[in-house]
């Protein structure tokens, strides 16, 4: 059992490291890897794929945010052309 758990492991790090690389590395590349060389490219494409990650997410918050903005200044432009100036609710 110790024995399949352990090979699990290792593919499943291997499928990581294949993603995280796509498509600099293959699997075919990563079994000819000494397991240091494996560590290594696994901390860096990693690292690098985390922070795209988290650039994206970024981006897409700071896009949806930019978009509030915009859709609020449309809404109190379109109240003040109709003499609203607090209550937008009240449009038609």
């Amino acid at each position: 059992m110790l024995m399949d758990s352990c090979y699990q492991q290792v593919v499943n790090e291997c499928i990581e490291l294949a993603i995280w690389s796509a498509p600099s590395i293959n699997i075919p590349q990563i079994d000819n890897l000494d397991i240091v060389e494996f560590e290594i490219y696994r901390k860096v494409f990693r690292n690098k794929f985390e922070e795209e990650a988290k650039n994206k997410n970024e981006f897409i918050k700071n896009t949806f945010e930019f978009a509030r903005k915009g859709i609020e200044v449309i809404c109190k432009t379109i109240a003040g052309a109709f003499g609203t100036k607090t209550n937008t609710n009240n449009l038609k």
